[in-house]
């Protein structure tokens, strides 16, 4: 019973410890100045003079390579139906995956009260 207890406290202050993170993060995103130069969308080459026609970056390096060979179908899944690139995403996910972890943490530990 006690290890339930235990991770009920810790599920909480994960959830907690999330949210934090996600308010931080919609306030520094609110209050932000962004300045952009246009020096900065010049490609750098190590002093060679390039034209941004000629830099090509390729779109997947060998780590995802490897991954996209082997485990295809699930990557594609996840690419398409789940990865959105916006960080706000990934962080209302973890809110609500440990939401959900708390919930059922807390289901255990009244079935074994009872």
């Amino acid at each position: 019973m006690q290890i339930y207890v235990i991770m009920l406290q810790t599920t909480l202050a994960m959830i907690i410890v999330a949210l934090l993170l996600y308010s931080t993060y919609l306030y520094v995103r609110k209050h932000r100045k962004v300045v952009s130069a246009p020096e900065k969308f010049k490609p750098y080459a190590c002093g060679e003079d390039t034209s941004v026609e000629t830099v090509s970056v390729s779109s997947r390096n060998l780590y995802w390579a490897v991954i996209s060979s082997v485990f295809k179908k699930l990557y594609r899944g996840l690419r398409e139906k789940l990865h959105t690139g916006i960080l706000n995403d990934w962080f209302i996910s973890m809110v609500l995956y440990l939401t959900i972890l708390f919930i059922v943490l807390v289901l255990i530990a009244l079935l074994r009260v009872i």
